[in-house]
């Protein structure tokens, strides 16, 4: 029995150890007005590793609507650092919050593709929209009546069955446009789904 578990244990470590010697740390470092490099291009499951070398205060911010979100917390001077993994494809830019228009950079994780995202099987039941996704993506939702927006919903989904509900509009005819934009910027052809609520 004790032979089996060692065997376990080094076919486990075995199957499993090459995957973790292929992935990276790249470093970043966060000057004072500054990310060098400001343009950073990775493999999926890479790390970042951002390091401060100024002496003012900091953040390394993601920007909004994008599939996957990252950030630190204020620091500043020498032995402060941010790590993050990144496990989705994709081209995200972020910011540093207190500097936003000096202090911008990009990390590009894996390869750039031009295939987009996909809205399939798109319906309304029980207050919500529900849709089939063909790959991660931010989903926004545009709810309108009568040709007017009455409510914008946006939310990060993997692959698969989801669903964005649309509140408690009152009793009329609306339309949801859904369109997902994917890690790389690729968007989606807009899916329409209308309904009453009576």
């Amino acid at each position: 029995m004790r032979r089996m578990r060692l065997a376990i244990l080094l076919l486990t470590f075995l199957l499993f150890a090459p995957a973790t010697a292929m992935a990276a740390t790249s470093p970043v470092e966060v000057g004072d007005d500054f990310f060098d490099p400001a343009t950073l291009s990775i493999a999926r499951g890479d790390t970042v590793n951002w390091h401060w070398t100024g002496q003012s205060s900091h953040t390394v911010t993601s920007r909004r609507g994008q599939v996957d979100r990252f950030r630190s917390q204020v620091q500043s001077g020498p032995g402060s650092r941010f790590d993050y993994r990144f496990d989705y494809s994709g081209r995200f830019r972020y910011i540093c919050k207190i500097h936003p228009f000096t202090m911008r950079a990009v990390v590009s994780v894996g390869t750039p593709e031009t295939v987009k995202p996909k809205i399939r099987h798109a319906r309304f039941s029980r207050g919500k929209v529900r849709f089939r996704l063909s790959e991660r993506s931010v989903v926004k939702l545009t709810l309108k009546r009568g040709g007017h927006t009455v409510k914008r919903v946006s939310k990060v989904f993997g692959s698969g069955k989801h669903a964005l509900g649309v509140g408690h509009p009152r009793a009329a005819s609306y339309t949801a446009v859904l369109r997902a934009t994917d890690g790389w910027g690729n968007r989606s052809k807009a899916v329409s789904v209308h309904f009453t609520i009576g």
